[in-house]
């Protein structure tokens, strides 16, 4: 697995909290094949949380580790709504997340 980089090429630091935040401790197998997929797996997943929290969350978001981006977003109050007799999960507080609106509210 390559190092995180920064644009300039330099360790971005990213990669030290890898082994806490996607269990890279317990490498599943004896394999080298499958744990390099399974690494391959983690490097995914970690650009799809950079990827969420750049594109959708606040500036004050962004720089979360991925433990208290979890603890942080399971905080926002949600209620359970059912239109059409469906039942999807309606967050009330999604706004905040992505800071102050415009106009004030």
């Amino acid at each position: 697995m390559s190092p995180i980089l920064d644009p300039r090429g330099r360790d971005s630091g990213r990669g030290m909290f890898a082994h806490e935040d996607f269990a890279l401790r317990k490498i599943p197998a004896a394999s080298f094949a499958a744990n390099v997929l399974y690494l391959e797996i983690v490097r995914l997943a970690d650009n799809l949380v950079t990827a969420f929290q750049r594109i959708c969350l606040g500036e004050s978001w962004q720089s979360l580790a991925l433990q208290r981006l979890r603890y942080k977003l399971f905080l926002i109050p949600g209620e359970l709504t059912r239109p059409q007799n469906r039942p999807p999960a309606k967050a009330e507080a999604v706004a905040n997340v992505r800071g102050p609106r415009p106009d004030g509210l």
